[in-house]
C-alpha cells in the first residue's frame, strides 16, 4: 500500500491488510472473501478484496468491490484505487471523475493527481494535464527532483 494512503484499518481485517503489506495478495483475497460471505455489504471487506485484486492487476474484477466500498464508505485513497482501475481499463472519463474528486478532497495525494493527469493525457487534453502536474509539483516539490546528476 502506498505510504501516502496508509490508513488505520479495523482490527477484524488486520490480517488481510498485513497480508497486503507482505505482498501475500492471495491470502488477503481469501480473508476478504470469507468476510464478505458473512456480510456481502461490508465496506471494509470490499475495500480489502478490491485492493488485493487491484494489486494482482485483475482490474476488471477489482472494479466492483472498489466502487462499492468507495460509495459506501469513502476513505482517503479509496478514490485513487478506484480511479486507477478505471484508468487501467481505459475508462478515462470515469477515471477523471473519480480522481478529480479524490484530488479535491485530498489535495496532498500525489499519486491521485498524477493518475488524473494520465487520464487527461489519454483524452488528448495535455494542457489540462500539465496544469495538474504543475500543481502537484508545487505541492510536492521534492517529487520531481532527481538524484542522478
Amino acid at each position: 500500500m502506498a505510504a501516502e494512503e496508509a490508513t488505520e484499518f479495523p482490527a477484524r481485517l488486520s490480517a488481510g491488510w498485513k497480508a497486503i503489506e507482505g505482498d501475500d495478495l492471495g491470502a488477503a483475497e481469501e480473508i476478504a472473501r470469507r468476510a464478505l460471505a458473512t456480510n456481502a455489504h461490508d465496506a471494509e471487506a470490499l475495500r480489502l478484496l478490491g485492493t488485493s485484486l487491484l494489486y494482482q492487476q485483475r482490474f476488471a474484477e477489482a472494479l466492483v468491490p472498489l466502487r462499492e466500498a468507495h460509495l459506501r464508505a469513502p476513505l482517503r485513497g479509496s478514490g485513487h484505487r478506484l480511479g486507477y482501475c478505471y484508468l487501467a481499463l481505459g475508462e478515462l472519463n470515469n477515471a477523471e471523475q473519480v480522481l478529480g474528486r479524490e484530488g479535491r478532497h485530498f489535495p496532498d495525494l500525489l499519486n491521485a493527481r498524477t493518475a488524473l493527469g494520465a487520464s487527461l493525457i489519454g483524452q488528448s487534453r495535455p494542457g489540462e494535464a500539465l496544469v495538474g502536474f504543475l500543481e502537484a509539483s508545487r505541492l510536492h516539490p521534492a517529487s520531481h527532483q532527481s538524484d542522478s546528476n
